[in-house]
């Protein structure tokens, strides 16, 4: 049984949960579950990448986990120490893409995993970006019994479309190169074939059209979400909150359940900003930007900053990747899903189209500094010097960390809270 078998069909009726990200936690923690029965009963589950078209397989009913969010999970469970011990007993490098390696690592040490361990897979999907990343999905296929596996390519941008933002949900065709969008395009329907060869099912173009239709809907509403966070003075949210109830409908972009979600996360967030107002709450002493990815083991950590200093961290890349990166206006929905993949490296990793999106992201938001955390060994990865320099050129009080999504020892070594606490009294 699958969870749209699992739940009674959503509405965006439903009402807004009294904590934001709750109702986003059991429907995923019961979806889960039934995708763990649907493969026992010999269903085919895929792990794949959050950089890859999740909207082909939903629309060829192909099940998904994203080996990143799995990553999450395993952290959040503290069992990424006992994993990465494990890797390096088996003489693993030790300085392998974490978010990547904690998926296989668990593979490979399947005692007492989180949430009952993975489902019984039957399909990779991945891309080339690194050596490493490419040879970290070639082992998890060997470590489940040599599963298929399809790798996409990763390519790069020879220009600088300006303010990207603006024009890439109506005017993709101009903010990418097409030799790009064509390739991309090519490697959709090479995957397409792969999947209908490996599991038997076909793509239904028309699902599919209506799944983007519903991916544009969910970034819409969470466009308005973060409109609405960025005026607030106080936000009357927390940084952790807004991301498990940004990214759980993420995985599950397209769906109605994700549109409902998100309609709801909005209308949750503005009633209490309106709230907020109305009792005259007193205004966050600083307002902070964390960049780069979220130490899944330890989110309650944001909270206990506002707590001892009053200092909110009001963004992260999750919502405003959700807001900004997804939305795909156009009749030729296969090429706009292609445009919709195809520049994720761009806005997270490729100066100049990172630092300027930063930049207008944290003037937006009228944050008082900048807190960026570069994960150990891959630190020159997102052009560090130069966001640097685009926040000192924009006068934005700015700090650098050092540490991890996913392996508390490395945060730990790189004592980041002490560097942040420290940053927050210079500032106050």
């Amino acid at each position: 049984m699958l969870a749209s078998q699992a739940h009674r069909k959503p509405t965006t009726a439903d009402p807004a949960p009294l904590r934001i990200g709750e109702e986003e936690k059991r429907y995923h923690r019961a979806w889960f579950e039934a995708l763990r029965q649907y493969a026992q009963q010999g269903g085919i589950v895929a792990l794949v990448s959050a950089e890859i078209p999740h909207e082909v397989l939903r629309a060829m009913d192909i099940p998904y986990i994203v080996s990143q969010w799995w990553a999450s999970i395993c952290a959040s469970r503290q069992r990424a120490r006992r994993y990465f011990t494990a890797l390096r007993k088996r003489g693993y490098a030790q300085d392998l893409c974490h978010y990547g390696s904690l998926t296989l690592a668990s593979l490979l040490d399947p005692e007492d995993p989180p949430w009952g361990g993975l489902p019984r897979i039957g399909i990779l999907v991945g891309r080339h970006a690194t050596g490493s990343e490419v040879k970290i999905w070639q082992l998890m296929g060997h470590a489940l019994g040599e599963v298929p596996l399809y790798l996409f390519d990763r390519t790069a941008p020879r220009s600088d479309p300006g303010p990207w933002w603006e024009a890439v949900g109506t005017q993709w065709e101009k903010v990418f190169e097409p030799e790009r969008l064509d390739l991309m395009v090519a490697q959709m329907q090479e995957l397409i074939a792969f999947l209908e060869h490996h599991t038997g099912k076909r793509f239904d173009r028309a699902k599919f059209d209506a799944i983007m239709e519903r991916s544009n809907q969910q970034a819409m509403w969470n466009r308005k979400t973060r409109d609405v966070l960025a005026s607030s003075r106080p936000t009357p949210v927390g940084l952790a909150e807004v991301i498990s109830a940004v990214m759980i409908p993420q995985w599950h972009r397209g769906s109605e359940w994700a549109v409902a979600r998100a309609r709801a996360l909005y209308e949750t967030v503005a009633r209490r900003v309106q709230d907020a107002s109305a009792a005259g709450a007193p205004s966050e002493r600083l307002r902070l930007m964390w960049l780069g990815r979220a130490p899944w083991f330890g989110l309650r950590w944001y909270a206990q900053l506002e707590q001892e200093y009053g200092a909110k961290f009001v963004w992260s890349i999750y919502l405003a990747m959700a807001a900004d990166a997804y939305l795909r206006l156009g009749s030729d929905t296969l090429r706009a899903c292609a445009s919709r993949y195809v520049g994720m490296e761009d806005f997270l990793h490729t100066p100049p189209w990172n630092t300027a999106w930063f930049v207008q992201q944290a003037r937006q938001f009228g944050v008082d500094g900048v807190v960026h955390m570069v994960s150990a060994g891959v630190q020159g990865a997102s052009g560090r010097y130069l966001i640097q320099q685009a926040f000192a050129q924009a006068g934005i009080p700015f700090l650098e960390v050092t540490g991890d999504a996913v392996n508390d020892e490395v945060w730990e070594a790189g004592g980041p809270e002490e560097q942040v606490r420290q940053f927050v009294r210079a500032l106050r």
